[in-house]
Order: structure tokens, then C-alpha cells, then sequence
């Protein structure tokens, strides 16, 4: 039986790569690395490894649907009703899986 290290050391399987760097939902909400640019937004490194050979791409997702948008509170709203900052991230991840499967494609 291959083990997956021995499947990785070898380059026989492609392995995907995701690094979460940034998730920001406004200046007092910042995961990874702060910058000046604070509209909420997630920021994800991808890569993909073959052996020895290792391909990345950076993708970023804003989740801003305007722009009048409450900070993260108990409740996040944007200024539509109903709009809510749980609910745009989602759509915004949804976004960055579609992009990461289209950069990937070619490579595989």
C-alpha cells in the first residue's frame, strides 16, 4: 500500500494548496496581514505541487456590495435590507472556488 507521504515525495499525485492570508471585515477585524486597504475582502494563496515543482497564484474575493456598509457587529448588515457580511463572505468564497478551479485546469 502507497502512503500519502510516499505519493507526495514522489510527485505521483498532484497536491492542492491553500493558504488563507488575509480575512477582513473592516479596520478592527483584520485576520493575517494588515494593510491600508480595510473593505472586506478574503485574500487566499493557491498552489499546486508536483514533485519537486510547486505553481502559485494569489486570489482575493472584496465582499463589499456598496459602498455604505456597517462594521461587524452582533448583527452585520450592509445598507440593503437583509444583506448580511456572513452572507456576502459566503458568496464571496463561492467566487474564490470557482477561480481556483479555473487556474487549476490547465495545470492538472
Amino acid at each position: 500500500m502507497v502512503e500519502t507521504k510516499d505519493k507526495l515525495e514522489n510527485g505521483t499525485v498532484p497536491v492542492v494548496l491553500i493558504d488563507i492570508l488575509q480575512l477582513v471585515l473592516g479596520k478592527s477585524h483584520i485576520y493575517g496581514e494588515a494593510s491600508n486597504f480595510n473593505l472586506p475582502k478574503i485574500q487566499i494563496n493557491t498552489g499546486i505541487l508536483k514533485g519537486n515543482d510547486l505553481q502559485t497564484a494569489k486570489q482575493t474575493c472584496l465582499v463589499a456590495i456598496s459602498s455604505e456598509h456597517e462594521m461587524p457587529t452582533s448583527t452585520v448588515t450592509f445598507d440593503n435590507p437583509g444583506v448580511t457580511i456572513c452572507g456576502e463572505a459566503q458568496k464571496c468564497l463561492n467566487d474564490l472556488s470557482e477561480d481556483v478551479v479555473e487556474w487549476l485546469k490547465p495545470q492538472l
